[in-house]
């Protein structure tokens, strides 16, 4: 579950269910309200990960677009995550952070 993404409040990302599905690396995918996104995830040392041929369907939904947008670009600005305990932390190559999720289990 995304809890923090740029420009898009928390009852945003609860509303369009939004996430990050990194269980399989070799299956990776996110989801922002309406369309699946799907991409190629690399990690590497000192906590490196990069998401390239980011892709989606293809749907209008209105309502979530914001969403779906702002995290397609902030996809792409992804260089490195940190993780603590059942939270993932996603930030830039300067360590901004971009943004955060936490498994589906847990709040």
């Amino acid at each position: 579950m995304l809890k923090t993404l740029p420009g898009v409040t928390y009852e945003e990302l609860l509303a369009a269910r939004a996430e990050i599905n990194l269980t399989n690396l070799k299956t990776t995918g996110a989801y922002g309200g309406c369309n699946r996104i799907f991409f190629t995830t690399k990690t590497g040392g000192n906590h490196s990960i990069s998401f390239t041929g980011i892709g989606s369907t293809k749907m209008y939904c209105e309502k979530f677009m914001k969403t779906e947008n702002s995290l397609v670009s902030t996809l792409q600005l992804v260089d490195r995550y940190e993780l603590n305990g059942h939270q993932i932390t996603f930030k830039d190559a300067a360590g901004k952070v971009l943004m955060t999720a936490v498994a589906a289990d847990w709040d």
